[in-house]
């Protein structure tokens, strides 16, 4: 028994074969797609590493600049604190000359107050041998 093909079988199998066909080519659109956002990323990826190199070139200067800028302010430092210990040693001389001008300024006002005491014992001493002279030469 043969059964000849119906139009309406070969309707269903052309249909089925154009929605395969749709689906395939469907398949391809999106595998195209797929392939252009690849090649995207690749390139954004480039990009990205290229400006991460430059980054790290540019860390790398700063990093230079950095530890140039820490040395100078290490020298700095050591410079000042020899100015300051310097700053410092001239302190205490110039309190020790003060400590020794007050003590010379004591030293020279119990010298004027000995000395006038002297005077005044000198003063009372020749007020008496006058007295006492008078004495004796009126007398």
């Amino acid at each position: 028994m043969v059964i000849a093909p119906t139009v309406n079988l070969d309707g269903d199998v052309f249909g089925q074969l154009a929605t395969l066909m749709e689906i395939v080519d469907r398949c391809e659109q999106h595998v195209a797609d797929c392939e252009e956002l690849d090649q995207q990323v690749q390139d954004e990826v480039k990009q990205l590493r290229e400006e991460l190199e430059n980054a790290n070139g540019q860390l790398a200067d700063h990093e230079d600049d950095i530890e140039e800028i820490l040395e100078h302010l290490h020298t700095h430092d050591e410079a000042i604190k020899t100015i300051l210990a310097a700053l410092r040693d001239h302190l205490d001389s110039i309190q020790e000359q003060g400590r020794r001008i007050y003590v010379l300024e004591q030293q020279m006002n119990d010298a004027e107050n000995g000395v006038l005491k002297r005077l005044n014992d000198l003063e009372t001493n020749v007020a008496e041998l006058e007295k006492e002279f008078r004495f004796h030469w009126k007398g």
